[in-house]
């Protein structure tokens, strides 16, 4: 049964979605009972379902895809900037009615969730999604030496790199050296 309906009080409650007829039948005080005929129609509560982004940390200047899951009813994306308040719905990027949508290029840390309604039900919402930007490092060689040119009496000219987390020198050629401090030396010594 989609709805019941109390006998005494005329009370329908929803069971489950769907449609079903409902007759009421009142005492006229006469003969004959007046009855009224009406279509009930349940909607089933809307479910905001699950939001992940892939992937969830990007480069500046870079978009990314986020994917929704398990939900019931219309959607709209919308995003915040610190995943509490300031929500509003996304009017850039790609696909911000369906369930995969594509951010435009990000410069900041954003956050994103869908908001879902199905019919005439009160709106719901996914989880939130932080999708990361992260800014490059900025590359950065101290030359410890003092010198740029290596002699007969300035044998190694010492380097050091900041600024990443991996680092790799290389002569033109071949990798040299995979940690922040390098030594060049003059060939042959």
């Amino acid at each position: 049964a989609v709805a019941t309906r109390d006998p005494v009080t005329g009370l329908v409650t929803a069971l489950t979605a769907g449609t079903t007829d409902i007759t009421y039948t009142l005492p006229s005080g006469c003969d004959t009972p007046v009855s009224s005929y009406r279509t009930l129609t349940v909607t089933p509560p809307s479910v905001g379902g699950t939001a992940v982004a892939v992937p969830s940390s990007i480069c500046v200047g870079s978009s990314t895809t986020i994917y929704l899951t398990g939900y019931s009813g219309s959607i709209q994306w919308q995003r915040s900037f610190n995943g509490t308040t300031g929500w509003a719905n996304v009017t850039d990027g790609n696909g911000g009615t369906t369930p995969e949508y594509t951010t435009p290029n990000l410069t900041v840390t954003t956050y994103y969730r869908a908001s879902v309604w199905l019919g005439d039900c009160y709106t719901v919402f996914s989880n939130v999604v932080m999708v990361t930007v992260n800014t490059p490092p900025t590359a950065s060689i101290t030359n410890n030496t003092g010198t740029t040119v290596l002699t007969c009496t300035t044998t190694t000219i010492n380097v050091t790199a900041t600024g990443g987390g991996t680092y790799s020198w290389s002569d033109g050629t071949n990798i040299v050296g995979t940690s922040a401090a390098l030594a060049i030396t003059l060939p042959g010594t």
